[in-house]
């Protein structure tokens, strides 16, 4: 791939344009194929009836209703529900974590749904819409097929489902999130990519909670790959 070339007018020269080369362009893209070769991309295969019956069926009442109403949604899936699409962990979950930021008129169709098939309230949510994605991740992600009409829908890559999981892991400290990385069978690779992710993103100010982080990364280590 061709470099970025960035035009800095510099103080130095002024009313010219050197042009130089974004290294930092090109650095990310060697991480964005390292973290994917790393992570063993290109071999997670999605199906859209792994997803829980009662969550295909809200599913399927919002695509038409947004069909009535001539709209169109596109869904970015991570979590439990995504991991269980991907056939990655045999959980069921109660809800879909859309990370994509849901309008109000979305939501108020979403809570409508919720009470004529019983669901909870949050079964498509954005709640985690503010977390950080892993670095490159809308470079790998994977489209469903599906027969929903108005909505689409694209799943995070294997290694970035990992490694959101881990990051649920370490900050919840809850055995689901463990269960799921235990079915999913982790690599050791996968795992690190993880931790960069988390000491990269996730990282708290106050030095007694990193090594609190430290601490509960090394027991979810150990636990994993004991």
């Amino acid at each position: 791939m061709v470099a970025r070339r960035v035009y800095d007018k510099s103080p130095r020269n002024p009313g010219h344009n050197s042009v130089r080369t974004d290294a930092t362009k090109v650095s990310g893209i060697q991480r964005i194929r390292e973290q994917s070769a790393r992570c063993g991309e290109g071999d997670l295969t999605l199906k859209y009836d792994r997803l829980k019956l009662a969550l295909r069926q809200g599913l399927a009442l919002l695509d038409q209703a947004l069909i009535d109403d001539g709209l169109t949604l596109r869904l970015l899936l991570g979590g439990a529900s995504a991991m269980k699409i991907a056939g990655l962990t045999s959980r069921d979950s109660r809800d879909i974590d859309n990370l994509i930021a849901l309008s109000n008129a979305i939501v108020q169709k979403i809570s409508e749904i919720a009470q004529q098939l019983d669901l909870d309230a949050d079964w498509l949510n954005d709640q985690a819409f503010d977390i950080p994605l892993p670095f490159g991740a809308e470079l790998r992600l994977v489209k469903l097929e599906c027969p929903l009409k108005a909505i689409t829908i694209e799943v995070l890559s294997r290694g970035d489902l990992i490694t959101m999981k881990v990051n649920a892991a370490v900050t919840r400290g809850e055995a689901r999130d463990y269960d799921d990385l235990r079915n999913a069978v982790i690599s050791p690779d996968e795992f690190e990519v993880a931790v960069s992710y988390i000491k990269e993103k996730q990282r708290p100010d106050d030095p007694e909670f990193r090594k609190y982080q430290d601490q509960d990364i090394e027991v979810l280590r150990a636990q994993l790959f004991r």
